[in-house]
């Protein structure tokens, strides 16, 4: 009779327990339901999840403290990035700009210390659509873009870097820059880059965008890695200049290594497929 009564209340802790592990499960479910849904509502990302994983090194700081654990991991485990991690330029990424650039003001700009691979970054809106957010994209703010023609090319991972230069258009014409133009020189806009959005809005082939402007008044950008030497449109990527329109949000909460979580699961559903 005890042995029998034994299994009995055996079974009914099992059960019980099974019960409250998928109560808890549920309610952790429903916690990161409410925190996204909140993070939408104050930074208004266009993205169904205003999060954005970083894997690589190209915006690391050698000076960011938080940025040791990560590059630790990215020298001891290099199959699982797409480019080997090194530190380059990231702690002289305010020279960099004081000498192409001494009329921006660094010292206001988000992330002076960089962000590391396997951090992850809370983004929203560039238009304002969020309570907390603002409207507009200046120099030195850090970007989710694309820059890809098509979506199937290979390479087409959106990146996050900082924008270094404004380009305005208005009136099909350039009204005014600021920032670094690196390569290049205010000419190569008004002869080349403004023709090339002329030429995509009349159907044009030697079009370099998969979307662009629709009117006569937009922006252009030009991003920048701060762990690199040059700017992404000068460098062998042959990244056109940045468009409104290839913008998906703006960086502004840094998480440090959370994404490594990504990083490290990634393979095996890769290995899955």
């Amino acid at each position: 009779m005890r042995r029998a009564a034994g299994k009995v209340l055996s079974k009914r802790k099992e059960k019980y327990t099974w019960k409250l592990f998928c109560k808890d499960v549920l309610e952790v479910i429903l916690f990161f339901a409410v925190i996204l849904l909140a993070l939408k509502l104050m930074l208004g990302a266009d993205m169904p999840v205003p999060l954005a994983g970083v894997v690589s090194c190209s915006m690391i700081h050698e000076d960011d403290g938080l940025s040791i654990v990560s590059y630790s991991l990215a020298r001891f485990f290099p199959s699982l990035l797409p480019a080997p991690c090194t530190y380059n330029n990231g702690g002289e990424w305010r020279t960099w700009l004081a000498q192409k650039a001494p009329a921006l003001d660094t010292s206001r700009m988000p992330f002076k210390s960089g962000f590391a691979v396997g951090d992850l970054m809370i983004v929203g809106s560039c238009k304002g659509a969020g309570l907390l957010t603002q409207n507009g994209i200046l120099s030195g703010d850090v970007i989710l873009f694309t820059y890809k023609k098509t979506p199937d090319q290979p390479g087409n991972e959106p990146l996050l870097h900082r924008v270094v230069a404004k380009i305005e258009v208005r009136n099909g014409s350039i009204a005014n820059i600021s920032g670094a133009l690196d390569c290049f020189t205010p000419q190569d806009f008004r002869d080349e880059f403004v023709q090339y959005i002329k030429r995509c809005q009349k159907g044009l082939p030697l079009c370099p965008y998969g979307r662009f402007p629709k009117g006569d008044d937009y922006n252009l950008y030009l991003t920048k890695g701060d762990n690199n030497a040059i700017t992404d449109q000068c460098s062998a990527l042959i990244v056109p200049p940045i468009t409104d329109e290839n913008v998906l949000a703006k960086a502004y909460v840094r998480i440090p290594l959370v994404g490594w979580l990504k990083i490290f699961i990634e393979p095996l559903f890769n290995f899955w497929k």
